[in-house]
C-alpha cells in the first residue's frame, strides 16, 4: 500500500495538537511559573502545588495570557515535527520498528526545533510576563503575587514583543533556548520508541493488531510520562536560558563568544538547580499536562489520519 502522505500527517498532528493544547494549557502556565519561582527563591518557593499555583494564576485574570502564541507555536510546531516525521519514514522505509522511530523521530525534532523555536520564546515570555533582555533595558520576571505589574506587561501584543526582540537582542533574542531545546529532541524520540515498543508487547499479548481509542489514550499517555521524565532536567535548564539572569550572568559578549556564553550559562544553571535541589521543581504539572496531552494528542491524531486516508 502507499505510504502516508506527510502533509496529511502534518494536518492531522496539527489538529490534534491544537486541541490538546488548549485542553491542558493550565497546567503548562503553572509548570512555567514554578520553574521560575524556583530559579528565583529556591527549592522552598518551588513547592507550590499545581493546583493551588493553577487557582493563584485565575484569580489573577493571567492564567490564559500567553495563550495565542502558545498555541500558535504549539500548532505550527505539531505542523512541522510531523511533516518531517512522516517525510524522514517515507525516505527510510520505516514501519514500527521502535530503533527506527528513535531514529526519525530525532531528525524531525532537529528540523522542528529551528523553525519553530522562536515562535515558544515569544510564548515563555508572555506566560512568564518578560519585556526584552537588552543592554540598556532589562526586566525581571512578573511576580504571581503581583497582578497589576503582571497585568501591565502582559497587555503588550504579540507582534509588538516580537519586535522589540527583533530591535534590541537581534535574531539571536529568539534563539536563547535553542541549545537546551536541541537536546529536547531526546523527547519525542523517547516518546515514539516508548510508544512502539509498548505497543507490540501489547499486540503479542492480545495476540491481534489493533489497537483501540482507549489503548492509544492510555499507551501515549503512559509514553509521554517515560519522555517527559528522562528529558525534564533539560526542559528545566531551558526555561532558565530564556530569563534575563542567565543572560545577564553569561556576559552579553557578543559574536563569537556567543555559543561560549550559552555554554557558560548552561553550566551554571545546571550547578545553581543542583545545589537548590529544585532540577525537577514544576514535574507533577508537566506530567499532569504532556501525559493527558499525549493520550489525548495520539487519539486525535490517529482517527484523524485515518480518516484523511480514506478520503485520499
Amino acid at each position: 500500500s502507499r505510504p502516508p502522505s506527510p502533509l496529511a500527517e502534518s494536518l492531522a498532528g496539527a489538529a490534534a495538537s491544537s486541541a490538546a493544547f488548549v485542553l491542558t494549557y493550565p497546567f503548562h502556565a503553572a509548570t512555567l511559573q514554578i520553574q521560575g519561582r524556583s530559579q528565583s527563591a529556591g527549592q522552598e518557593a518551588g513547592r507550590l502545588g499545581t493546583f493551588r499555583t493553577i487557582r493563584t494564576l485565575f484569580s489573577q485574570g493571567v492564567l490564559f495570557r500567553g495563550a495565542l502564541s502558545g498555541f500558535l507555536a504549539d500548532g505550527a510546531q505539531s505542523a512541522v515535527y510531523y511533516y518531517f516525521f512522516q517525510h524522514f519514514k517515507n525516505l527510510h522505509g520505516v514501519s514500527k520498528e521502535p530503533l527506527w522511530q528513535l531514529l526519525v523521530a530525532t531528525e524531525a525534532a532537529v528540523v522542528t526545533v529551528l523553525i519553530t523555536n522562536p515562535l515558544w520564546e515569544l510564548n515563555y515570555r508572555q506566560v512568564k510576563g518578560q519585556a526584552c533582555v537588552g543592554p540598556s533595558k532589562r526586566s525581571q520576571p512578573s511576580s504571581p503575587r503581583s497582578p497589576a505589574s503582571a497585568a501591565t506587561k502582559s497587555s503588550e501584543h504579540l507582534l509588538e514583543r516580537a519586535s522589540r526582540i527583533w530591535g534590541e537582542e537581534g535574531i539571536s533574542g529568539f534563539y536563547k533556548g535553542v541549545l537546551p531545546a536541541l537536546l529536547l529532541c531526546a523527547n519525542p524520540a523517547v516518546l515514539f520508541c516508548a510508544f512502539e515498543s509498548s505497543a507490540q508487547w501489547l499486540r503479542k499479548f492480545r495476540g491481534a493488531d489493533g489497537l483501540t481509542s482507549l489503548d492509544l489514550f492510555l499507551l501515549g499517555g503512559w509514553s509521554k510520562i517515560v519522555a517527559t521524565v528522562v528529558t525534564f532536567p533539560i526542559q528545566t535548564l531551558k526555561a532558565d536560558l530564556a530569563t534575563p539572569r542567565s543572560v545577564d550572568e553569561s556576559g552579553g559578549r557578543p559574536g563569537a563568544h556567543r555559543l561560549l556564553n550559552l555554554l557558560v550559562a548552561l553550566e551554571r544553571a545546571f550547578l545553581r538547580r543542583i545545589q537548590s535541589g529544585t532540577m525537577y521543581s514544576g514535574l507533577s504539572s508537566k506530567l499532569l499536562q504532556t501525559a493527558l496531552r499525549a493520550a489525548i494528542l495520539f487519539v486525535f491524531r490517529l482517527r484523524i489520519s485515518q480518516r484523511l486516508r480514506k478520503r485520499a
